[in-house]
């Protein structure tokens, strides 16, 4: 699969409006439609574990062609976001704990976004920006602190045609900074960066959803796409049929008591077969016996004769 270009946030300064626009709309893929029909006239059927809004639609090409996974099928954009986010998108921090937990970057945020739905086919909004903290430490540093909200947009609304789907959520930002401006600039970026990827983890489990169960971290996450694909399938046999480990191992313990039988079986018939060919050699023996004895004894009356 090929590498996709991502954007990074623009710049952020303090303003005094209460609402910054922070939209990232560039460019839009406008896909032929006679190229999508030559490319891949009759597509499959969606796949029934991804029912949502884009449940179905296959992701493109920068050229306009249907994206193949590396089995050659067809990759959807509900399947790309059930995946676990990349490990190259991850990064890892200490909490307020000191626990050590791990988050999508803002970068990977952005360009999974423009993966699935194209640089023009979403758009991020600050719709709430604010100064919460703004004091001078001992080291006469300002330390500054906000809180922002921010709302994800998706222009492409399968559900419901022409109205746009969005998420919201808020986040937070602290910086420490001498100068004034650069740490109401850290903070605020900070801030609205930290609502960016809450507000778009809603959207699949390759946002960032992914990494709130127990368990998934950088350590363990998937260093490519036909990984991450090979683990969502895996995850969703195991969901309709059950572990495949235990149905294995179920599998495998019938056979070796069928083999068992089997073994006990045949192990009573040859005790049988034993028995009964000891009892032909003892027969026979008792036999050879008497003709002997009797030959024996015709000889002697002959010599005494």
């Amino acid at each position: 699969m090929a590498p996709f270009a991502g954007t990074t946030p623009p710049s952020l300064s303090p303003t005094s409006d209460s609402s910054t626009d922070y939209n990232h709309y560039t460019h839009h893929h406008h896909h032929q439609e006679n190229e999508m029909n030559k490319a891949y006239p009759s597509p499959p059927p969606p796949h029934h574990h991804h029912a949502h809004s884009w449940g179905g639609i296959p992701m493109h090409n920068h050229n306009g062609s249907i994206m193949l996974d590396h089995h050659s099928r067809p990759l959807y954009k509900s399947q790309y976001l059930s995946c676990n986010p990349l490990k190259s998108d991850c990064k890892e921090r200490v909490g307020f704990s000191g626990r050590k937990f791990t988050y999508v970057s803002g970068d990977g945020v952005i360009r999974t976004m423009n993966s699935v739905f194209g640089y023009g086919g979403w758009g991020s909004e600050i719709t709430m920006e604010r100064l919460v903290y703004c004091e001078q430490d001992a080291k006469k540093r300002w330390v500054i602190g906000y809180l922002a909200t921010v709302r994800i947009k998706i222009l492409e609304n399968n559900t419901s045609p022409g109205v746009p789907m969005f998420h919201e959520d808020c986040g937070s930002g602290e910086a420490i900074d001498s100068n004034k401006i650069h740490a109401h600039d850290k903070a605020l970026k900070c801030a609205v960066t930290d609502a960016m990827k809450r507000a778009a983890r809603h959207f699949g489990e390759r946002l960032g959803n992914a990494l709130y169960i127990k368990g998934n971290s950088i350590r363990n996450a998937p260093i490519d796409n036909k990984t991450a694909l090979d683990r969502l399938e895996k995850e969703e046999n195991k969901i309709m049929f059950g572990d495949q480990t235990q149905l294995k191992a179920q599998l495998e313990e019938q056979q070796q008591q069928q083999q068992q039988q089997q073994a006990e079986q045949n192990g009573d018939n040859g005790v049988s077969s034993a028995e009964q060919q000891q009892g032909v050699n003892i027969s026979n023996n008792a036999e050879q016996r008497n003709n002997s004895e009797r030959n024996t004894l015709q000889q002697q009356q002959q010599q005494q004769q």
